[in-house]
Formats: C-alpha cells, structure tokens, sequence
C-alpha cells in the first residue's frame, strides 16, 4: 500500500529498519533496505541480514562515529543523505 501512495517503484525506494522481520519485509515489497542494529535485532547473527544493503550500528549521534557492519563505509563516520543515496543506486 505504501508504494502505491508514493507512486515509485520499489527500485527508487530505500527502507530503515531494525530487525530480520522488517529487512523481510523490504526485501518481499522488493525495496532495499539498511538495518540500524537495535537491542532487539543487535544479538542477532549478522547473517540474518545478509540482504541488508547495509548493517550499522545506528544513524548516528554526533557522538561517535557510526559503526558499519557490512556494507560501504560511511563518510566521515555519519549516515548522510548522500550515504542513502549510493546505497539506493547500488541494486
């Protein structure tokens, strides 16, 4: 349904979520997706969400730099709009 509102191809969309049932779910509406680890998906084996176009630690904070599991590093440790974008165009 959320695809329909936005009237975009699943190609043109990128999602956030944190757990193995969202990146599921991205991945069934055909929508790459990042994960942002959280206490409920962080003890999780990282092969869970090997789909994932990445895995971090977070968005950020302004505090420390963001950790990237698996996937292309983050520019200057932070999670930048340009950072989702490249993540999109990478199918």
């Amino acid at each position: 349904k959320a695809l329909a509102v936005l009237g975009q191809p699943p190609q043109a969309l990128l999602s956030i979520e944190d757990t193995a049932n969202g990146l599921a779910a991205s991945e069934a509406a055909g929508v790459g997706c990042v994960v942002t680890l959280s206490p409920a998906s962080e003890a999780e084996p990282l092969s869970r969400f090997q789909n994932a176009r990445a895995v971090l630690d977070g968005l950020g904070d302004g505090q420390r730099p963001v950790q990237v599991f698996s996937g292309p590093p983050c520019r200057e440790g932070k999670v930048t709009l340009s950072y989702l974008k490249d993540l999109s165009a990478n199918r």
